[in-house]
């Protein structure tokens, strides 16, 4: 019978947690589906690999859990009947006290070994005789591997079984036995029909091949919410969260989500929902320099998603004519900046005030005008569509409020702001205004400067500043010039450290050569044991010199070239203070848009803004229109934006939009992604991206690929023998460090991928790493409870945290330029520490267990996510900025 076509069943554990046996996870990442997607063999019989090898863990027996025993027996058995039955005609006796029974099998057909022989391999042989734990140098993984055998020689003789040392071994017919009696892995003898199986097998030739296994994925339960993937955007002020196969994107600033992420490739669920990022769990997240690009990581699969800039995508010529009755739009230039223009929630159509105090509706696919308003005597200063888009309220300069109906322009109703007569006119005075600007509204002065104010009291929520964006470069600047002077500093220290081993050096050859001096004019000879030492001592302290003098002129060179680095940083921080002082260019028309979240503006030169309404922080901006300069400015929730400009020229722009970019790998490429994608991390440039994954408890992969193109940059082989947990570049980009379940951090150069150093003091999973700004320092922390500072230069242990009351702290983060860390914990805390012990500062709010902590590039936010699914975002001193479920 054929194996059953493997499905994922969905057993999601924290990474840390210890497996169904008590024992340390194998696999490294509690993260996982429990069962799994074969890649050369049934999911099924991989799972029962992965319980072999996590049965030879140290420490197994201890906390076992009867429950989970009865799932263990369950898998066992169901992957017995997953082994095709073969007709036994006669079990061979062995002679007495000469082995086991091996049965005589009535077959013509051939052997599959994938599907018949390696199941039983895998049940009792491969959890010592596998490519990463190979006793005796044997391996029985493949027909080749086996065919090519190990210390004793080839472990099967194709065409004669008799004659094979496995069969004889697994027969206990010859020594030594297998498996050993006693054995740690608590391997079973093979029954009479599998040895018959394997007789056959080897008489057939002892061939055959792996065929890769169908994947079929379960989705993961709606109610499965923690967050395993978690990234914050250089700036702060987005974030993205992981839960199931779903990806979010939230504004810090304004609290919104602003995009559900959506592979199209995917299909979305039954109850209407859009398809997921995923297909599986969303194991890994990051956020590339750049503020605009995210990474995914699930099974075998990385995926990069873009946020794309304001783009123009629909241009309209209207004409211009006088009188309520033209048929297309109508625009005017006034001086005081105050056009009013809205925008329909679907984007469809748009309302201006044209001459005479009317108001027009204009469709924006076929730029006619739909209806022409009139009523309004004084000049109307408002102008807002209902959400439904059924309904449009103005205002003018007298206060008076007007409700209109798109259909046929009908006025349904009229009344005095704030002087509503009946609950109606209430009802309309409350939707007006929430129509409009909500609790705020735009003001424009002469001088081109705009502030959102509070409508309740007058007061200014926030300044509008066009040169926002080259105050943040200013800002980048200025913190890398720091980085680069501390850097500098640090060339400095160290050469001179070296001039002072040097300096005592030249002492002691001076002292060498006066004590060899000494015994010449005493009269000892070459032939005197006293003389050849102080030879030897001279010759040896000599060399150290010349060693150490050459490392003080590398040194110095070190110095020089950080020294350059430092002024070209400064030179850099002077041309953006420039750039930043010719920024500012006056607005000309501002208004409320998202629901009152956001700001839409436009300046004198015709560039378009967008702001967050809460504080002001800039969130994007679009080239300069080629036409005439818009005179007014309206945008709605779905992302839309509308200029129109005093020719009758308008702009439809569309910004915002998070899209995939570009896949790397997939479910039937398992050669370029292994297993679960449980690491990622963007390089400081943003061109490559670096992948870690790896098969539990049998390799750690890490790759570099190439983000634009998505071609493989460099595969580190042999990075780690367990999966990759979490990855980080140090501040150039030139190192990448990595941590894994194999309880190693490791530090590569990313150039040639050579190994610098290997940490490995930690006694379970690492679970975290991060570097500190400048490169001198990287903290870690594991499921053993602690977080170590590790000195990079030295390769030494700096200082161990232990603190977190012997529970696992599941990830860090350094803060940008300074020495301070976040750390997550499985006791729900988020806490600030200092590399040298000191803190520990908790930002109020978690509770759940915390899987990832995400900082911006400054360190002045902090986000975390667990799992109860709730991201938490705080300043990095512990006040509280958002709150995402």
């Amino acid at each position: 019978m054929q194996s059953p076509r493997p499905r994922a069943v969905w057993w999601p554990e924290p990474r840390h947690r210890r497996d169904d046996f008590g024992t340390r996870r194998v696999g490294g990442d509690c993260r996982r589906a429990r069962h799994g997607r074969g890649d050369a063999v049934s999911g099924w019989n991989r799972s029962t690999s992965r319980v072999a090898s996590c049965l030879r863990s140290p420490g197994f027996g201890a906390r076992r859990r009867t429950g989970r025993w009865r799932h263990f027996l369950a898998l066992v058995l169901a992957t017995s009947l997953l082994t095709p039955a073969a007709d036994v005609a006669v079990a061979e006796e062995p002679p007495a006290g000469e082995g086991l029974r091996i049965a005589q099998l009535e077959r013509s057909d051939p052997v599959d070994f994938g599907r018949e022989v390696l199941p039983i391999l895998q049940r009792n042989c491969l959890a010592c005789h596998n490519e990463n734990d190979a006793s005796a140098d044997l391996v029985l993984e493949t027909p080749a591997a086996i065919r090519r055998g190990g210390d004793s020689g080839p472990a099967v003789v194709p065409g004669d079984a008799s004659g094979s040392l496995l069969l004889s071994v697994a027969a206990h017919r010859e020594e030594p036995i297998m498996p050993p009696e006693d054995n740690e892995v608590r391997a079973k003898n093979l029954t009479a029909g599998e040895l018959g199986l394997l007789r056959l097998w080897i008489d057939q030739g002892a061939t055959g091949q792996l065929g890769r296994a169908a994947v079929s994925l379960s989705p993961p339960p709606a109610t499965l919410r923690p967050v395993f993937g978690l990234a914050m955007t250089p700036h702060g002020d987005f974030v993205a969260a992981g839960r199931a196969n779903r990806l979010a994107v939230y504004h810090v600033p304004t609290g919104r989500t602003v995009a559900q992420l959506s592979d199209p490739a995917l299909v979305g669920s039954a109850s209407g929902e859009a398809a997921p990022a995923h297909l599986d769990i969303v194991q890994s997240l990051a956020a590339s320099s750049d503020g605009r690009t995210l990474a995914s990581g699930g099974y075998r699969t990385a995926k990069i998603w873009r946020r794309a800039p304001l783009e123009r995508v629909r241009t309209l010529k209207l004409r211009i004519r006088e009188g309520p009755a033209a048929d297309t739009a109508e625009t005017t230039t006034r001086k005081d900046a105050k056009s009013v223009l809205a925008l329909s929630a679907d984007g469809r159509f748009a309302a201006l005030v044209a001459p005479g105090n009317t108001i027009q509706i204009f469709d924006l696919v076929t730029g006619h005008v739909e209806r022409t308003l009139v009523g309004h005597v004084a000049a109307i200063t408002d102008l807002a569509f209902r959400v439904e888009g059924t309904q449009l309220a103005s205002t003018d300069a007298d206060g008076r409020v007007r409700f209109w109906n798109i259909a046929d322009g009908r006025r349904l109703a009229e009344f005095a702001a704030g002087e509503a007569s009946d609950a109606s006119a209430a009802a309309a005075s409350s939707a007006s205004a929430n129509a409009t600007d909500g609790p705020n509204h735009i003001a424009i002065n002469n001088n081109g400067t705009a502030h959102v104010i509070r409508q309740a009291d007058g007061e200014r929520v926030a300044e509008l500043r066009t040169d926002a964006w080259a105050r943040r470069k200013v800002a980048q600047a200025r913190q890398a010039t720091a980085l680069a002077e501390r850097i500098r500093g640090w060339a400095e220290y160290d050469r001179n450290e070296v001039a002072k081993m040097a300096t005592r050096a030249q002492a002691s050859v001076q002292q060498a050569a006066l004590a060899l001096e000494k015994l010449t004019q005493d009269g000892t000879g070459p032939a005197d044991p006293k003389y050849l030492a102080a030879v030897e001592s001279l010759e040896f302290r000599t060399s150290d010199l010349k060693r150490l003098t050459k490392d003080v002129v590398e040194a110095q060179g070190v110095v020089d070239e950080k020294t350059a680095l430092r002024d070209a940083a400064k030179e850099r921080l002077a041309q953006r203070e420039k750039e930043a002082e010719a920024a500012r260019v006056p607005l000309v028309s501002a208004s409320i848009a998202a629901g009152g979240a956001e700001v839409v503006a436009v300046d004198r030169d015709g560039r378009l803004y967008t702001f967050a309404a809460t504080d002001g922080t800039p969130i994007d901006r679009g080239a300069a229109p080629t036409t005439t300069s818009p005179v007014a400015v309206a945008g709605n929730a779905a992302g839309q934006i509308v200029t129109v400009a005093s020719d009758g020229t308008v702009e439809i722009w569309q910004g915002g939009r998070w899209s995939l970019a570009r896949t790397i790998g997939g479910l039937e490429a398992p050669e370029l992604l292994v297993d679960r994608v449980t690491a990622l991390a963007f390089s400081p440039d943003g061109r490559h991206l670096a992948t870690g994954s790896g098969e539990p408890a049998r390799s750690g992969e890490l790759k570099l690929w190439d983000v634009e193109t998505g071609e493989l940059v460099r595969h580190i082989e042999g990075a780690h023998s367990d999966s990759v947990l979490d990855l980080s570049f140090n501040h150039d980009g030139s190192l990448l460090a990595s941590c894994g379940a194999d309880q190693n951090m490791r530090v590569f150069e990313v150039e040639s991928g050579r190994r610098v150093h290997s940490f490995e003091y930690h006694t379970s999973h690492v679970l975290g790493v991060s570097w500190r700004a400048d490169a001198r320092v990287l903290a870690t922390c594991g499921a053993d409870g602690v977080v170590r500072v590790w000195n990079f230069k030295t390769g030494n242990e700096h200082k161990v945290l232990k603190r977190f009351e012997e529970r696992e702290v599941t990830d860090v983060a350094f803060l940008g330029n300074s020495g301070n860390f976040v750390v997550g914990d499985a006791r729900g805390v988020v806490g600030r520490w200092d590399y040298n012990g000191g803190g520990g500062q908790r930002l109020e709010g978690s509770q759940a267990f915390i899987y990832r902590v995400s900082a911006s590039a400054d360190g002045s936010v902090v986000a975390a996510g667990g799992d109860d699914g709730v991201v938490h975002v705080w300043t990095r001193d512990g006040q509280r900025l958002a709150t995402f479920e």
